[in-house]
This record gives structure tokens, C-alpha cells and sequence, in this order.
């Protein structure tokens, strides 16, 4: 896993930027990239392996959405050790149960405060 490297990906790009510079504040040394399409962030996944993926539940342009996209990429063996973060608009527990079934890291919900979704992230860096 490529440890200087960590993607963004979704639809709400205001709501990605700050995190991203957020992140950027925290850890200067790290390449953030950041991605409201789908098959970018599946992309840049498989090529630069980032130790950690923050993806959102929704993608504008692409049928797949980041649980689909961690769903996919998790099969894979390359990609087991990745930390991953699924950001969703709403609290359901059902969020929760799909994303343990699919060794998604972290369901974080909108609701809670940039700050403190930093801050879990911020325990995977």
C-alpha cells in the first residue's frame, strides 16, 4: 500500500474539498487526490494503492457508487489492506450491515462535523 497517498471521491465536490483540505493541513507530506467520478477513483485506486479510500456513497456520473466501487476492489486480494471509509448522507443501520458485509473499514454519516469525521480519519493515517 502506498502510504503518502489517499483519495477522495464523490458527488458533494464542496463537501470532498474540505476534507481534502483538511487532510492537507494535517499531513502535508501526504498526495490527496480527490475525484467525483467513479471510475477515476477506481482508477487511481488500482494504480497508486493508497492506504487509505474515502469515498462516498454517491457518484454523479457513473452507475457504480463508493460502496459498489469498495465492494469491487475489497475481492481483491492487492487492495485487502486498504482502509476504507464509506461517507453516506443518512444514518441507517443498514449502511452499517452492508458495509461489514463487504470489509468496508468505516461507515461515517454527514451529519457528524468535518471535524470529527477528520479525526476518525485521521486514526487510519
Amino acid at each position: 500500500m502506498n502510504s503518502d497517498f489517499i483519495i477522495l471521491g464523490g458527488s458533494d465536490t464542496q463537501f470532498i474539498n474540505l476534507l481534502s483540505e483538511k487532510i492537507k493541513q494535517g499531513f502535508p507530506e501526504k498526495n490527496v487526490y480527490t475525484t467525483d467520478e467513479a471510475f477515476d477513483a477506481c482508477y487511481y485506486i488500482q494504480t497508486q494503492k493508497p492506504k487509505v479510500a474515502v469515498l462516498e456513497m454517491i457518484f454523479p456520473q457513473w452507475d457504480w457508487d463508493g460502496f459498489l466501487l469498495f465492494k469491487f476492489l475489497k475481492k481483491d486480494s492487492r487492495f485487502k489492506e486498504m482502509k476504507s471509509i464509506l461517507i453516506t448522507d443518512t444514518l441507517t443501520e443498514n449502511a452499517q450491515e452492508m458495509a461489514k458485509d463487504s470489509n468496508i473499514d468505516k461507515v461515517l454519516y454527514k451529519v457528524y462535523n468535518i471535524d470529527f469525521i477528520f479525526e476518525e480519519i485521521k486514526k487510519i493515517i
